[in-house]
C-alpha cells in the first residue's frame, strides 16, 4: 500500500459520508459483526466497498 491508495481510500471514505459528524467509529472484525446489534446504525460501508482495499481475506 502506498500513499496515493491511502489518500483515494480516504477521499473516497469522505466524500460517501460527507454529511457525517461522527463521534465514534467502529470497525468490527472476523467474528464480532453480530455484535454492532447492540448500536443504532446510522451508516454502514463494506471494506470492499473502498477503492484499493481489495476484499476481506477472512470469512465472518
Amino acid at each position: 500500500m502506498n500513499i496515493d491508495t491511502i489518500r483515494t481510500a480516504t477521499d473516497f471514505v469522505k466524500i460517501r459520508f460527507k454529511e457525517a459528524q461522527p463521534d465514534t467509529a467502529i470497525i468490527f472484525g472476523s467474528g464480532l459483526k453480530d455484535a454492532g446489534s447492540i448500536f443504532e446504525e446510522l451508516s454502514a460501508m463494506n471494506y470492499s466497498e473502498i477503492p484499493g482495499l481489495g476484499e476481506a481475506s477472512v470469512a465472518g
